[in-house]
């Protein structure tokens, strides 16, 4: 739509191209809309588009982050899984705007699929010290409060990965031996010691 206005006995119509805030605004509703009902083409159309007015593609990424990561309760699922290595496919092929496009079009959908009809999840926002021993104890009590709070924490006291990695791994590994139920499973795991400290 154009602004139309009349002076004296002229219609005057602004036919100049909108701002960029104006376009970045309108194509970012779209791309959130087509994100809800994980409408696969628009998405793709709407991420063609935010390139075609000068926007930064990846905001396309970024945004499904942020509207999904609320509605994972259970786990990220395949999407983010997955998005790492199309973000890696799309900078791998900055000459190709096609491949560049599919591998955005892929993350995005995957990440509207898992979150489609998912109401936003109450995650703890908890800010706790972090300790290997308190982390383990957290993991193997199901304390889900208490363990995301240790991890804020870390992560504000400047950890890094390398610093969390054993305590994460053993975690991860004491989580997957308690939930195996199936014998063949469970005689293939290897033995890990959960306990804290």
């Amino acid at each position: 739509m154009y602004p139309v206005a009349i002076r004296e006995e002229d219609i005057w119509v602004d036919t100049s191209a909108p701002q960029f805030a104006e376009l970045y605004a309108q194509v970012m509703q779209s791309l959130r809309e087509a994100f809800l009902d994980h409408n696969y083409d628009r998405i793709a159309r709407e991420i063609a588009r935010l390139r075609l007015i000068g926007g930064d593609p990846m905001d396309a990424a970024r945004a499904a982050i942020d509207r999904s990561w609320t509605k994972l309760e259970f786990g990220w699922a395949h999407a983010y899984a997955g998005l790492a290595d199309w973000l890696v496919l799309y900078d791998e092929n900055s000459h190709d705007e096609e491949t560049q496009l599919v591998s955005l079009v892929e993350a995005v959908g995957h990440a509207a699929f898992d979150s489609l009809r998912e109401a936003d999840y109450p995650f703890p926002t908890d800010v706790m010290p972090f300790s290997d021993a308190g982390f383990l104890t957290a993991i193997a009590h199901e304390d889900e409060r208490a363990a995301i709070g240790m991890i804020r924490g870390a992560l504000e006291a400047g950890h890094t990965f390398a610093d969390l990695e054993e305590a994460l791994s053993r975690g991860g590994a004491c989580t997957l031996q308690r939930v195996w139920t199936f014998p063949y499973l469970r005689d293939q795991s290897q033995d890990v010691n959960c306990a804290p400290g």
